[in-house]
């Protein structure tokens, strides 16, 4: 096997293993803003904040890039305390989630 093929099917490997944690992830986020929702401190909302940064950056790096445009929005969202747009961007997500879910 050549290099570029080693390296495409150890990108392809990394790919499916990060696919495989996205559901957790995307549960994560949304336990954290039913958090907030329900009376969560400034630790949930930093946290989440936090959450969406990351997947915002890795999910483009391992080929889920509508992933990290939609965690994007979700971190300038809560950046910004708008609750509507945190609701907005949740929902989002949770499309893209379910579209690649497969």
């Amino acid at each position: 096997m050549s290099a570029n093929a080693e390296m495409l099917a150890f990108f392809q490997t990394q790919r499916e293993s990060y696919g495989r944690m996205l559901p957790e992830r995307f549960a994560r986020i949304y336990r954290l803003w039913t958090s907030l929702l329900h009376g969560g401190g400034d630790c949930d909302r930093h946290e989440l904040e936090r959450e969406a940064h990351s997947l915002a950056g890795s999910s483009g790096t391992f080929g889920w890039p509508e992933i990290g445009a939609a965690a994007r929005q979700l971190e300038l969202a809560v950046t910004c305390g708008d609750e509507q747009a945190i609701s907005e961007a949740i929902a989002v997500l949770e499309r893209e989630f379910d579209i690649h879910a497969d």
